[in-house]
């Protein structure tokens, strides 16, 4: 339970700390820490802070984070300005050590002042003390700000701390103050792929449509094809059966046909047997074009024996050659038999020589799919 033995389990401690940290955790987990245990840590901290024990302090700070004890406050002041170790831990428990007022009036109006260090440390208390006033203040720090990875420490007990924006922008989405979505939407629309990178890999690890909803507002505007492979990379990270109902949700209440066109190719990355006839309705019925071919193209990538038919369908009944080849390249990836039926049909009675050639090709294709289970290299 102790930080830096984290990392430096050699190092000494004092057995009169760890007696009171069991004796609090045992209080703890029985149901309130006792006032002699909590008068027993503040002496201590106070003979701590006067003998200038560096590597006693910080072991002291963790046992009170995990008991939640409250401290000098004028002594943990002076430690959360320090620029050390120290300094970082106690800006980074300021809030479970000293509670939420502490921290919106102690630590926050210094945020845009911190090192980096103590900034990563003042996002992590930001969320724990739940500020709304902190996710204002972490927008402008975002907007001016350059990227920093800390190096493991006893302040960032970990293999691969994360860097200070993605710290920041994880307290933004935590947070969720009125804010949130505001700042969340002004970084997904960066120039910066590799800031949009790890923007939509710390969203990766959220639940929650309103965030899927950001992305895919971003993504329909991107005109960069790295930028929409970012957001594509994300969706199919956070793959699921209800971020699926979810899109199609999404789908039925939008009027932006990029968008439309990004949730429907999801789908079909996805794989998800009952979105099949979802996207056929939408084949079927959508008054434009693209969004139709688009559909079909995903029933293609869907892979399931009832899309052949329905492609089928779509191709005899569209008007545009794009969209009847676009139909049978799509319908050719379905590894079903009746596809060998529907493509021989179209090499028949197209009118259109392209589409005939197009069917023609799509069986040769079709079948090494039937024989090896994949498509021709």
């Amino acid at each position: 339970f102790n930080t830096p033995y984290l990392m430096n389990f050699w190092s000494l401690f004092d057995i009169n700390l760890i007696k009171i940290a069991i004796t609090g955790i045992k209080e703890k987990n029985a149901g309130n820490v006792s006032s002699e245990t909590t008068t027993k840590l503040t002496k201590l901290f106070a003979n701590y802070v006067s003998k200038k024990d560096t590597n006693s302090i910080k072991n002291l700070l963790a046992v009170a984070e995990i008991l939640g004890i409250a401290l000098n406050e004028e002594q943990y002041t002076k430690l959360t300005n320090m620029q050390d170790t120290v300094g970082c831990l106690a800006v980074k428990f300021s809030s479970k050590i000293m509670g939420e007022i502490y921290f919106n009036e102690k630590i926050l109006p210094q945020m845009e002042k911190f090192s980096q260090d103590r900034l990563i440390a003042s996002s992590l208390a930001a969320m724990d003390a739940d500020s709304k006033k902190a996710v204002t203040v972490i927008g402008k720090i975002l907007q001016k700000t350059d990227n920093y990875t800390p190096p493991t420490s006893e302040c960032f007990p970990s293999s691969t701390p994360e860097n200070n924006k993605q710290s920041l922008i994880r307290a933004v989405i935590e947070i969720d103050s009125p804010e949130s979505q505001k700042i969340i939407s002004k970084e997904l629309d960066t120039t910066n792929i590799d800031w949009l990178t790890d923007i939509l890999n710390v969203m990766a690890t959220y639940d929650g449509n309103d965030l899927i909803e950001l992305a895919l507002k971003s993504a329909a505007k991107s005109n960069s094809s790295r930028r929409i492979m970012v957001f594509v990379s994300y969706f199919d990270k956070i793959k699921s059966q209800e971020v699926a109902k979810g899109l199609i949700s999404m789908f039925e209440k939008s009027d932006d046909d990029n968008w439309k066109k990004m949730i429907i190719s999801t789908l079909g990355r996805y794989k998800i047997k009952n979105t099949l006839d979802f996207l056929i309705k939408k084949m079927n019925e959508e008054p434009k074009e693209e969004i139709r071919i688009a559909a079909a193209m995903a029933i293609g990538e869907l892979n399931e024996a009832k899309g052949a038919k329905a492609i089928f369908q779509f191709i005899v009944r569209e008007n545009s050659v794009l969209a009847k080849t676009i139909g049978v390249d799509a319908m050719a990836k379905i590894a079903d038999k009746s596809v060998q039926g529907y493509l021989k049909q179209i090499v028949k009675d197209a009118k259109n020589a392209k589409v005939r050639e197009e069917a023609a090709n799509a069986i040769e294709d079709n079948l090494f799919i039937l024989r090896y289970g994949r498509k021709k290299q």
